[in-house]
């Protein structure tokens, strides 16, 4: 379970030990958590960057605490799901919102962008902006865009 601590923080609470483990950076202002995945476990969230108005991703897998980045011109990154695993990491990005991917080797990209990379060609008005799920291996997400009605997506990686 995981909830806010003193000082801008936030902390995971074990239920077999009664441990609250501090999850945050000391070059972060704040931090909050969006989703908490497996037994190992993987958390997601959002925080601040002192000195900074970016709003910046981060993943923290087995104890240490990774910044996922902003897209290049953009103020923010804002997980939204994690593979089982951590090793894929979704959510929304930029002031354009764009639905983004994260990966240890690859780093922060657009779902349009990585489609691209693997030799698709998305529709120009294809829109993939708030991915909400991603399976246990990292390999497919779905989304919804908030639209009337609502549209819901999914992309399978493969």
């Amino acid at each position: 379970v995981g909830g806010e601590l003193a000082a801008g923080g936030v902390g995971l609470w074990y239920s077999q030990t009664g441990a609250i483990t501090t999850l945050s950076s000391a070059a972060w202002d704040f931090t909050t958590i969006t989703a908490v995945n497996g037994t190992a476990p993987v958390v997601i969230g959002y925080g601040y960057i002192n000195a900074s108005s970016l709003r910046v991703g981060y993943r923290w897998k087995g104890g240490t605490f990774t910044p996922l980045g902003v897209l290049a011109g953009t103020t923010y990154s804002s997980p939204t799901a994690v593979s089982n695993d951590g090793s894929t990491v979704v959510g929304t990005t930029g002031d354009a919102l764009q639905a983004f991917i994260w990966t240890d080797a690859d780093k922060l990209r657009t779902i349009v962008d990585e489609l691209t990379r693997r030799g698709y060609e998305p529709a120009s008005d294809l829109l993939l902006k708030y991915p909400k799920f991603i399976s246990e291996d990292g390999k497919t997400i779905v989304g919804v865009e908030i639209v009337s009605p609502p549209t819901f997506w999914r992309v399978v990686l493969n």
